[in-house]
Parts: structure tokens; C-alpha cells; sequence
């Protein structure tokens, strides 16, 4: 048996004490008492593995000594073998209701007490062991569970965080995973329009802000009490009660910190994407209509300019008419039917001109349309300057 194992025997034979030392003492530490005064007071000092308990002393019995051994938590795993002279049923039945381990009779036999001694201390050390299996392989059964509820959060956001449009949409799902770990985080975005700070609360706190743009570039963790800071391309995190004194702990939430940002980093590159294709397509949108209003307002000029040309060529085409006819040998009839025809013609041409007037109408509505559609796009894109 391991030489550390301690002994105490407790016997108001000095005699019997001192055989019993002698024979014990060659594999383990010893010590005696001789009342029940003195063996609690050694329980404190010497703090024994094992304790040889004679029933009858002259202070107080061994089952008293036994129910105070067994109140005090200490010494919870110390073997106790009562030693008599002679015990009957009863006195064997009180024995283990008050805690006892064994029981040895006198005279003691040695080999039956190496025995016994050897038999319980190796009980003890088989109990604490499978107690320590017992309580590892409970850690990790734990372990596993915890590790695959976190997993099954983290998969959770994956595919909830593919749904989101919007940066705050992203962040309420951060904020719902952190929640749920228990962990009070602030968060911080670089993206495509500017910088954007969040908390649970929604309340900005400008010294955090200014913590995380500061510890940016400390890498990818930085630990300060029991705060730290994660930091990737799109985003910050900080951290206000990571659990650094706890090893096993802060381990695994670091893990699940740095795959959760690693997803979160990725869903803002896209949506940073996303924008700049919105902007680019507004902007060519812009740019378009503002071509397209140009076009239209040199059309209507031109138009305008070719229906005055047009009026003003008619109006000096009947008057040279009227004028050359004096000199023209024709006859009054002829000279009526060639008047009534260019009358005519100038009716039609006048007719012609008030149908383009409403399509000035026309023309002018839609380019009111085109203005304000202009105006809308350039307030747009104002709005959505960083």
C-alpha cells in the first residue's frame, strides 16, 4: 500500500497501541491516541486515511467518535475499523448505522489486520477513482451536449443569417445567438456605407465605439480583465464578461465567437455587394434618364422649329401665289380653284400645327415626369451618402 497512507489508532491501551504502531508503522504513517478526546484532536492535525477505533474508552464510546468523524465533510473518505473485544449482531448492525467501514475482534491477528487494513485502503483509492471517472466522463457527456446545443445555434445562424437584407437584420441574429450564451456584447460594422455600432439595447455608447476602432488592428483577440475584443475585416466584437479565469470555458466560447464572426464577416462582404450594385444600378439609372430627358428637350426643339419653318413657308407660299397671279394669264376660274386649293392646303397645315400643340402637351407632361424622376434619384443617392 502507498508508505503516505496515515494510520490512527485509538486504543486507552498504551500497550496495545504500541505493538499496534510497530507492526503498522513499517508501511504507513502512524499516530496513537489513547481517549476519544485525544483522537479528535488528532483528526485535525494528523488527518488519517484510515482509523482503528476500539469501541470502549474512557471518555466516550468509539460509535460516538464514529457519528462525529462522519458529520464532518473532511473526512468523509477516512476508513474506520472498530476493534473490540467482542461485538454481537447488534453491536455490529450500530456500528454501520453510524458509519463504519469494518471491524477487527481481539486479540487482533496480524495477518488479518494487514488485511484489512490493505483490503479498505484500497477500496478507498478504487471509490475516489471511479468517482473521478465517474465525474469526467459526466464533464464530458456535458461537454458534448453543450458543444453540440452551441453547434446547433451556430448552424441556426448560418442559415437565418442568408435571409438577411439588411446589417441590422444581421446583427439581431448576432445579438440573439450572444443572448442565449449569455454574454453582453457590442458590435461594430465596416461596411460598404460607413461604419455602424449596435447593442442589444440600441442605445450607442460612444466609448465602446471608440474602444473597438481603436483595438482594431490589436489582432484577432485581445483580452483586457474580463473583457475581450474580436476583430475581422467587417467586423468587431467586444465582449464585456468573457469568462477568462475559467479555461474550459473561455475556450469554448472563443471557438463559438470566432465561428460565429467568420459567418458574420462573410454575410457583410455580401451585403456590402449587394449595395454597390444597388448604387451602380441607380446611378446608370440616373445617368440614363438625365440622357433621355436631354434627348427629349432638343427633340421638342427641333419639332417646334420645323413646325414654324413649315407655317411660315405656307404663309409666304399663298402670298407669292396671290402676287404672281396678276402677271399670270389666267382665267378668273382658273385663278379661284388654284387660291381654294392652297387655302387648303394652309387649313390642313393649321390643323396639322394645333395637333402638334397637344402633343407639346403630351410632351411637356412627360418631361415634368422625367424632372421629377431626376430629383428623386439625386435626393436618393444625397440620402445615401456615408
Amino acid at each position: 500500500m502507498n508508505n503516505r497512507s496515515k494510520i490512527l489508532i485509538v486504543d486507552d491501551d498504551k500497550g496495545n497501541c504500541k505493538r499496534l504502531n510497530k507492526l503498522l508503522s513499517v508501511s504507513y504513517k502512524t499516530q496513537c491516541a489513547n481517549s476519544g478526546k485525544e483522537c479528535l484532536t488528532a483528526l485535525e492535525s494528523f488527518h488519517p486515511d484510515l482509523c482503528l477505533l476500539d469501541i470502549v474508552l474512557p471518555d466516550m464510546d468509539g460509535y460516538e467518535i464514529c457519528q462525529h468523524i462522519r458529520k464532518n465533510p473532511k473526512f468523509s473518505e477516512t476508513v474506520i475499523i472498530f476493534v473490540s473485544g467482542r461485538l454481537s449482531t447488534e453491536s455490529i448492525i450500530k456500528g454501520y448505522e453510524c458509519g463504519a467501514n469494518d471491524y477487527i475482534t481481539k486479540p487482533i491477528n496480524d495477518i488479518v489486520l494487514a488485511q484489512k487494513v490493505d483490503l479498505n485502503l484500497k477500496s478507498v483509492t478504487t471509490e475516489r477513482e471511479l468517482r473521478e471517472e465517474v465525474k469526467l466522463s459526466t464533464n464530458t457527456a456535458f461537454t458534448a451536449m453543450r458543444e453540440t446545443s452551441d453547434y446547433g445555434q451556430l448552424i441556426n445562424f448560418m442559415r437565418d443569417s442568408l435571409e438577411c437584407t439588411s446589417y441590422e437584420a444581421l446583427t439581431e441574429q448576432v445579438f440573439k445567438i450572444t443572448d442565449e450564451m449569455q454574454l453582453n456584447a457590442t458590435l461594430k460594422l465596416y461596411t460598404a456605407t460607413g461604419e455602424l455600432d449596435m447593442n442589444p439595447s440600441g442605445i450607442s455608447r460612444p466609448l465602446e465605439s471608440e474602444l473597438l476602432t481603436r483595438c482594431r488592428n490589436q489582432g484577432r483577440f485581445f483580452d483586457f480583465q474580463s473583457r475581450t475584443i474580436i476583430n475581422f475585416d467587417h467586423v468587431s466584437v467586444l465582449i464585456k464578461n468573457m469568462p477568462i479565469n475559467d479555461k474550459e470555458k473561455y475556450g469554448r466560447v472563443r471557438d463559438m465567437l470566432a465561428t460565429l464572426l467568420t459567418a458574420v464577416n462573410a454575410q457583410v462582404n455580401i451585403l456590402d455587394q449587394i449595395k454597390r450594385s444597388e448604387t451602380l444600378h441607380d446611378s446608370l439609372l440616373h445617368s440614363t434618364i438625365q440622357d433621355v430627358h436631354g434627348a427629349m428637350q432638343q427633340i421638342e426643339a427641333t419639332t417646334r422649329s420645323q413646325e414654324q419653318r413649315s407655317m411660315k413657308t405656307m404663309d409666304g407660299l399663298i402670298h407669292d401665289m396671290e402676287g404672281s397671279m396678276m402677271s399670270i394669264d389666267l382665267t378668273d376660274a382658273q385663278e379661284s380653284s388654284l387660291l381654294t386649293i392652297l387655302k387648303k392646303a394652309a387649313q390642313e397645315m393649321s390643323h396639322i400645327y394645333e395637333n402638334s400643340l397637344d402633343i407639346d402637351n403630351q410632351f411637356n407632361s412627360v418631361m415634368k415626369k422625367m424632372s421629377k424622376l431626376i430629383m428623386g434619384q439625386g435626393n436618393k443617392e444625397l440620402n445615401e451618402r456615408p
